[in-house]
């Protein structure tokens, strides 16, 4: 079993886990911590280990909006120094619900490998699922 903390510029990841809640219900051991304005890394870091530390997380799936973004970099940090801490950037909301989908039965080394196999999956362009002929109507 392994914990997942989102975080994410702004409200993402609480709109993340609220959405997860939508579809799955409560859930337990996912947490979300949002990066606001005006804070940095360090202050964005200390409010993720605040999380692992006062809830005993484990092996800890940290989720990332953007490659590279405050929020990646702040849970690197923490990453290089805890070896139960993984971080994978371009968080979707398939991702996320596939992350909690699988949470109770893979170890978080499991499904990071797992999870950039299936990552191109969770993105369909319309025009390559349908085909059209000339003159159909789709509505």
């Amino acid at each position: 079993m392994f914990s997942i903390i989102i975080t994410a510029h702004g409200t993402l990841a609480t709109a993340f886990k609220q959405s997860i809640r939508m579809i799955y219900g409560e859930t337990s051991q996912v947490y979300s911590v949002n990066f606001e304005d005006g804070e940095n890394a360090d202050t964005l870091k200390m409010k993720l280990l605040e999380v692992i530390e006062k809830n005993g997380l484990q092996e800890v799936l940290v989720l990332t909006d953007i490659f590279s973004g405050t929020p990646f970099n702040a849970a690197s940090m923490i990453a290089f120094t805890r070896k139960n801490v993984k971080v994978v950037a371009g968080a979707n909301l398939p991702i996320c619900l596939e992350a909690v989908a699988n949470q109770q039965t893979e170890t978080v080394y499991d499904f990071v490998s797992r999870i950039i196999q299936i990552a191109p999956d969770t993105i369909k362009p319309l025009n390559d699922l349908i085909t059209v002929s000339e003159g159909d109507d789709l509505l």
